[in-house]
């Protein structure tokens, strides 16, 4: 099994979204939450998840958020999400991933990291970081990188 483990924040929005938005027609009803994903990376998003047939883990703080699932369905999300994972008094997003993969054993033959923060990893999981930045999000060339990182090309 192929997991992409996925921060929200400077990945599915950034500045660039965000300065964007106030002129995006489609986003003039939206209220928070839904209001703060870029239908544009989520399309990468599934992009990625067709390509590698990767199953989707929520890394972000947003996975407390009861409405994720719906507001990522309302901007086009094609798949569900598969877990989330568990919160690390640590606060350290590598340790919450390491608790992830051994909590499903030996399911796991590759995964993939997408963040914008790639000091929060275990020296490990650095091969498979795509860090984004904040003030872009996911882009075409970081969505083609996460598809060779979980199809090991």
């Amino acid at each position: 099994m192929k997991i992409l483990f996925l921060d929200i924040d400077g990945v599915l929005n950034s500045t660039m979204f965000y300065n964007e938005r106030i002129r995006m027609k489609e986003y003039e009803s939206l209220s928070f939450p839904c209001d703060n994903f870029d239908y544009r990376a989520i399309s990468l998003l599934n992009d990625i998840l067709d390509k590698t047939q990767a199953k989707l883990v929520i890394s972000s703080d947003w996975r407390f958020d009861e409405d994720l699932e719906s507001c990522l369905k309302y901007h086009g999300l094609k798949h569900n999400i598969y877990g989330k994972t568990p919160y690390d008094k640590h606060y350290r997003r590598g340790y919450e991933i390491q608790k992830y993969l051994l909590s499903i054993g030996n399911k796991v033959n590759k995964f993939c990291i997408i963040d914008d923060i790639d000091s929060w990893f275990l020296p490990y999981q650095m091969k498979c970081v795509v860090k984004t930045t904040f003030s872009e999000g996911l882009t075409k060339e970081l969505a083609e990188k996460a598809i060779n990182i979980l199809n090991d090309v």
